[in-house]
């Protein structure tokens, strides 16, 4: 049986349209609301910006209609938690390494998808190009953290019986493995917990549905772990802080995995 309600909660830059996508060929009914920290987006304008409510959490997820799911952002409280038991509200939780996330944001705040969404990111955008090349800018995202902060928020949402926890790492290569036809356990933990028996078609049609249609979706190769060949040693360095080994431990990722032996 599927679920009345389902929210699709994701760090952001941690594959939010790949499991969006995902569903939505799967046969379930995505509505048009993106839920935030203390705002939903309920769409987009004639211009291209994001148009946002403001709201108290968890009073947003009231804008989430019966037999509908959407996306969010939302760190953990346990107000939220509470109102997900209560109501019998589904979510599924997506998380990705942290050392790959200040990657993922960049090419992200560097695309004209984000200029358009409000003038705000058109500045941001501004002030980042104007740090240099894109190496330069990732070092700059890790030292201020800009894509990192929402990990410790976040992180409770691990370990809550209110939700499901999914990682990109098992996520991506099993969604890409479609198109060979093999549908792998990640895939099937999420297809039982929205109360899917089987495919709604075959593997390799599904992979085509899903894979490469969201609006931040950026073709290219490694989308795993894309850290261990584009750090060099100053960003290696950056992310063996004493605040990232907390961060991956708390993730439940190797601290400096396949670092290069200088």
């Amino acid at each position: 049986m599927q679920p009345d309600r389902l929210i699709v909660n994701t760090i952001p830059k941690s594959g939010t349209y790949l499991l969006v996508g995902l569903l939505e060929a799967l046969g379930l009914v995505r509505q048009d609301l993106h839920l935030l920290d203390g705002h939903y987006a309920a769409g987009r304008q004639d211009d291209g910006s994001v148009l946002t409510v403001a709201v108290g959490v968890p009073d947003s997820i009231e804008a989430l209609r019966a037999g509908r799911f959407c996306p969010a952002h939302l760190a953990w409280t346990p107000a939220v938690e509470s109102r997900l038991r209560d109501e019998g509200i589904r979510m599924l939780f997506l998380h990705r390494d942290p050392r790959d996330l200040p990657i993922s944001y960049e090419r992200f705040v560097m695309s004209a998808d984000y200029r358009r969404q409000s003038p705000q990111n058109a500045d941001y955008q501004d002030l980042l190009a104007a740090i240099g090349e894109p190496r330069r800018r990732v070092e700059h995202l890790i030292r201020t953290s800009m894509a990192l902060f929402p990990l410790i928020e976040y992180a409770p949402w691990l370990h809550s019986d209110a939700a499901l926890t999914v990682r990109f790492e098992d996520l991506y290569p099993e969604v890409r493995a479609l198109q060979s036809g093999l549908v792998g356990p990640t895939l099937k933990r999420i297809l039982g917990y929205v109360g899917l028996r089987e495919l709604p078609c075959q593997a390799p049609e599904l992979f085509a549905r899903a894979h490469g249609t969201g609006p931040t979706f950026i073709p290219g190769a490694g989308k795993v772990g894309r850290f261990r060949s584009l750090y060099d040693e100053a960003l290696w360095e950056l992310t063996d802080s004493a605040f990232y080994r907390m961060l991956l431990a708390l993730y439940g990722y190797p601290a400096n995995a396949a670092r290069p032996v200088s």
